[in-house]
This record gives C-alpha cells, sequence and structure tokens, in this order.
C-alpha cells in the first residue's frame, strides 16, 4: 500500500467518525430536550425543499411557530430529513419540546399532527 493510499484510507475513517459523533450528539440533544424540556405546539407556516436528499428522503427547511404555556409564541427555522411518505404541510401542528434556556433548541414529534 502505498503512502498516498494509505492517507487517504485515514483522513476517510477521520472523517466518517467526526460524522458519526456528530449525529451522536444532535441525537443526544434531542433526547435531553425531550426529556428535560417544556411542551409545545409547532404549527407549521412555510415549507420548503432543500434540493438534498438523504436515503430517498427529502431535507426540508420548515417555518415554525412554537406555542407555549406562558411564553409568547415565537418562530424558528429548522432543517430536516423527512419521509417522503410523510412530508409536512403547512398548517399543520405537532407535538413539541422547547429548552426554556435558550428558544432555539425545539425538538417536534414529526409523526401524525394533532387537530389544529
Amino acid at each position: 500500500m502505498t503512502i498516498g493510499i494509505l492517507i487517504a484510507v485515514v483522513t476517510f475513517a477521520i472523517i466518517v467518525a467526526f460524522y458519526l459523533n456528530a449525529a451522536r450528539n444532535r441525537r443526544r440533544a434531542q433526547q435531553f430536550i425531550q426529556t428535560t424540556g417544556r411542551p409545545a405546539r409547532a404549527r407549521i407556516l412555510n415549507v420548503s425543499d432543500t434540493g438534498v436528499t438523504v436515503n430517498n428522503n427529502p431535507r426540508i427547511n420548515m417555518t415554525i411557530q412554537v406555542e407555549a404555556e406562558g411564553i409568547e409564541p415565537y418562530t424558528i427555522t429548522k432543517s430536516s430529513t423527512v419521509s417522503r411518505l410523510a412530508i409536512p404541510r403547512a398548517g399543520e401542528v405537532y407535538e413539541a419540546y422547547y429548552d426554556p434556556a435558550n428558544l432555539k433548541r425545539v425538538v417536534i414529534q414529526l409523526g401524525s399532527p394533532q387537530p389544529a
């Protein structure tokens, strides 16, 4: 094996390890917000396609209005990879949790929408 191939393999392994670690950290942060955050409702205001597909599922941008007891409704933008068969639509409302220390940290349960 030449040095060039060895460097390429090591570089690839480092990049893969970095992305796997980042994904694990995102899942941990989401689990933390779901267990310690406060419940809310996430009303989808706008959905747009980013043009990126992951495992044949689209990555979308969503403009969301977060509504919760004790705070004024506020709007955030989130990107998410969603099932091609269950793309959220404007007007739908989902269960969500937010971090009161950082209102931008919101986890949305994109299963089935709640009644509006």
